[in-house]
Order: C-alpha cells, then structure tokens, then sequence
C-alpha cells in the first residue's frame, strides 16, 4: 500500500510477508527486503562457509507455494555456485495448514 508522499518520498509498508515486486513501479519506490529466495542463499552461503555444513547435508522443508519455491530457489542458487547438483537437493513439503509433509521434486 502506497501511503504517503512527502516531499517526493514515498512510503511503502508491508503488513505480512509476501512476494515483493523486484522492479519498482517508479523511481521514488525502494525495495529494502531481501527476497525470500535472496534469503535462503544468505542462509545456506553461512551453513558452507562459516559452520562448514556440505552441501549433502542441507535439505529444504518448505510450504508448497511461491513462499516455499522463492525460498527453494535460493538454496539452489546458492549450492549451484558452490557446484552442487540441485536435482540431488532432498526437498520436503507441506500444504499450508495442514499436519502432512510430502518429498517433492
């Protein structure tokens, strides 16, 4: 929601996490989150380098939607540079409100 415009600045608030539009609409719109998928990599990039976790280790529990695919994406990406093959990524989901988890592919 586009709130105000102060002196040619305007506020964006966002009041549940969702999926952000990368390309701003205008150029008084800033983008300061970090993606999910921007995220996750961050996470993963720290598991390798800094607690020293091997790729094989890492696994992704994820809600089944853009969220958990966003989120996914950037385990990917970020295991894809360190030349792991993401089709060996063990991925487990689940439907939103529901008690039941499924592997996916």
């Amino acid at each position: 929601m586009a709130i105000i415009y102060p002196t040619r600045v305007r506020w964006r608030l966002n009041l549940v996490p969702r999926l952000l539009r990368r390309d701003p609409p205008d150029r008084y719109v800033f983008n300061y989150r970090a993606s999910y998928a921007e995220e996750t990599a961050a996470f993963v990039q720290y598991l390798l380098s800094v607690r020293k976790v091997m790729p094989e280790q890492i696994a992704v529990f994820a809600q089944q939607d853009g969220y958990g695919d966003a989120g996914f994406n950037g385990v990917a990406k970020a295991l894809r540079k360190v030349g792991f093959d993401t089709d060996r990524i063990v991925r487990l989901g689940y439907q939103r409100n529901s008690l039941s988890a499924t592997t996916t592919s």
